[in-house]
C-alpha cells in the first residue's frame, strides 16, 4: 500500500474530521516586480516556475509594496500587476492605466 502524506484531523472518538492529502502547497520562490516604465505605459514579464505543469495550481502572496518614488505623480488610482499562468511560466502585467505600484511575492504551486 502507497503511503500517502498531508494532513489529518481527528475527533475526541479517533475519527477523522479533516483530510488533506491530494494538494499540499510548495514553495517555488521569491521575485520583486519593480515597473520599468512609466505609468500611463502598459508594461508585462515572466518568470518561469519548472513546478508549474498541467494540473497545477499557481499560489501568490504579497510580501511587500513598492511605491513610486517622491515626485513622481500619482495618476489617481494605483494598481499592482495582474497574474496569468501557463506552461511552466506565470506572467505578469500592468494595464498602463493607472500608478504602478511595484510588488515582492512569494510564490508556488498546490
Amino acid at each position: 500500500m502507497a503511503q500517502k502524506q498531508g494532513l489529518v484531523v481527528f475527533n475526541s472518538d479517533g475519527n477523522p474530521i479533516l483530510e488533506i492529502s491530494d494538494r499540499l502547497t510548495k514553495y517555488s520562490g521569491e521575485v520583486d516586480i519593480i515597473p520599468q516604465t512609466p505609468s500611463n505605459v502598459a508594461e508585462s514579464g515572466n518568470v518561469q516556475c519548472a513546478e508549474l505543469v498541467a494540473g497545477m495550481g499557481l499560489w501568490y502572496i504579497i510580501t511587500a509594496l513598492h511605491f513610486p518614488a517622491i515626485g513622481e505623480p500619482i495618476l489617481g488610482q494605483v494598481e499592482t500587476p495582474y497574474f496569468t499562468y501557463h506552461d511552466g511560466y506565470f506572467t505578469w502585467s500592468y494595464s498602463g492605466r493607472r500608478t504602478k505600484i511595484g510588488i515582492r511575492i512569494i510564490y508556488g504551486v498546490y
